[in-house]
């Protein structure tokens, strides 16, 4: 009887998910795919790892700890405590390697008229990511990283793009 009212929960929290990705009009059904398969990944992995433990410890004359049992159920339950806030995530991925803070530069300033006929410069800025110190170079090397700026490249070269000068429409 347990069993059934832990799969109709799953059942129940599961389409909930669902739902709230495809209600989400910035996703699109490709990221929706993505979040679904590495929300998988992310459960499936612990789970083989618990279900191996418990099987051995089963088939062998070791006695199941309810302290073993107890600490991965605390671990599965908290597993999002520590990236609660944006802050939080971000520390997480820099800690690790995958977030590589990028350097902000002013590229120019341009008069910005405020309350009381005040005038104070506007800050227009650029951002730059220094990839060499990325873990995904590392990683993944750069054919992946760099494909999408070499395919935007080639692209550029051959096509090229349209912009507006003077009043005239040219392919630059």
């Amino acid at each position: 009887m347990k069993f059934i009212y832990l799969v109709k929960k799953l059942n129940e929290k599961l389409l909930s998910f669902i739902c709230k990705l495809y209600a989400e009009t910035t996703f699109s059904r490709k990221n929706v795919q993505l979040i679904i398969d590495d929300v998988k990944e992310l459960l499936t992995k612990p789970l083989n790892i618990f279900r191996e433990y418990i099987l051995k410890t089963i088939n062998s004359d070791h006695e199941i700890k309810e302290k073993d049992i107890n600490h991965f159920f605390f671990e599965f339950e908290n597993i999002f405590s520590s990236l609660d806030t944006e802050y939080l995530r971000f520390k997480y991925l820099e800690k690790s390697n995958y977030f590589v803070k990028p350097i902000e530069y002013i590229v120019g300033q341009k008069p910005d008229k405020i309350s009381n006929n005040k005038t104070l410069p506007k800050n227009y800025t650029s951002q730059f990511i220094h990839i060499r110190d990325s873990s995904d170079l590392k990683e993944f090397g750069e054919d992946v990283i760099f494909s999408n700026a070499i395919d935007e490249c080639n692209y550029l070269e051959t096509i090229g793009i349209k912009v507006n000068q003077n009043g005239k429409e040219i392919t630059i």
